[in-house]
């Protein structure tokens, strides 16, 4: 298949109904002047995690959602959305808002400045705010 976009931006979820729209938007905002899309996989939310994506879809050409009908589990779920990816660029993010989206611009032109290498971009979250028993 040909690529078709400089990054795509998986991101899987469950039960993530109230961060959908913002992260949508902060993405959108770091990556103006790239060709991107998003997609979230939406791994058997029983919450209105479906219906925030399909909201965000009627206005969001960019924005593509695939479901699992059972939760398969993270690692399935960035599986499902990067085999789906039209991009040679790939990120990874968390639904729950942790990682900065505004970062993504830094990791495209490092990325882009290494040409030909192969190269893995990886980061550490700083600053969590999680609360006490999620970081154990």
């Amino acid at each position: 298949m040909s690529k078709t976009t400089e990054i795509s931006v998986v991101i899987p979820v469950k039960n993530e109904a109230g961060n959908i729209d913002t992260l949508v938007n902060e993405i959108h905002q770091s990556l103006k002047k790239f060709s991107y899309e998003i997609i979230y996989v939406n791994d058997g939310s029983e919450d209105n995690t479906e219906l925030e994506l399909k909201n965000n879809m009627k206005n969001n050409k960019k924005l593509r959602v695939i479901s699992h009908e059972n939760s398969q589990g993270q690692s399935a779920a960035l599986r499902t959305g990067i085999k789906a990816s039209n991009s040679t660029i790939i990120a990874t993010l968390d639904g729950d808002g942790q990682n900065d989206p505004s970062d993504l611009p830094k990791m495209i032109d490092t990325l882009k400045s290494c040409k030909d290498k192969l190269i893995l971009i990886g980061g550490v979250r700083v600053n969590r705010k999680d609360r006490i028993t999620r970081l154990w």
